[in-house]
């Protein structure tokens, strides 16, 4: 019944409603998931949609060492939700609507603010690090961190600029969790490093004077960022019984 309500389709002239199940997997596996895209994009979910109800539900609750605490209607959501064959077309639609929906309350998303944000030129409001004391983008920045020159195009903007507000994910937490990028500003940092690709490469930052709050970032960053799947992962989606 939940999932009938959030999903319907809007009369003409009307604002798409929310899906809340594919807002939940947006904000919760899409750092390091899709359903239907192919392993480019990070692992895909679309065989596993395919598991029985209960051998999924196992893996999705074993993830919670990665993405932090997972109550069981929450896993029960992303069950119901990934058994639902129009889960990849639901992403995709909420996706643009979430996109529009933030791009209405904001200013215009602008690469240069997202660059003074990254680089700690400009101030971010919530009080959380630069993110280049432990990132490259186009050739500049920390190295504690992976590069995060070419994220935007492995993972697309919706994603993104989740992964980038998100602080569930367990190496976040301690510092993000506290200093939360508003919507805005993670807007900023998604354009940015939509352009940060074809940048000429400048300098890398020391990484000299980075304070554990920053490593604590650099580390949360990773999880969150680096979108090669890692195998000890892989085994635990994969490690239903047969």
């Amino acid at each position: 019944m939940i999932l009938a309500l959030a999903h319907t389709t809007p009369a003409r002239g009307e604002e798409p409603a929310a899906d809340a199940p594919a807002a939940l997997f947006i904000s919760r596996c899409s750092a390091c998931h899709n359903v239907g895209r192919g392993e480019a994009s990070g692992l895909d979910l679309f065989p596993a949609s395919q598991w029985p109800p209960a051998d999924l539900a196992g893996a999705i609750q074993r993830m919670e060492e990665n993405v932090g605490p997972l109550d069981a209607d929450t896993v029960q959501t992303l069950v119901r939700f990934l058994k639902d064959g129009q889960a990849p077309s639901r992403i995709e639609a909420e996706e643009k609507r979430m996109e529009t929906e933030l791009q209405a309350a904001s200013n215009p998303a602008s690469a240069e603010t997202g660059k003074e944000l990254f680089f700690g030129r400009r101030t971010l409001s919530g009080g959380g690090p630069a993110c280049a004391a432990c990132h490259l983008a186009g050739g500049s920045g920390g190295t504690l961190g992976p590069d995060l020159s070419g994220v935007f195009k492995k993972m697309g903007q919706t994603p993104l600029i989740s992964a980038i507000k998100n602080s569930d994910y367990k190496v976040m937490r301690g510092t993000y969790g506290s200093h939360p990028i508003k919507d805005e500003e993670a807007l900023h940092l998604a354009a940015f490093l939509e352009t940060a690709e074809g940048l000429t490469p400048a300098r890398k930052w020391p990484i000299h004077g980075v304070g554990g709050a920053a490593a604590v970032a650099a580390l949360g960053l990773a999880a969150v960022f680096y979108r090669r799947p890692h195998p000890r992962g892989k085994e635990k989606l994969h490690g239903r019984k047969k």
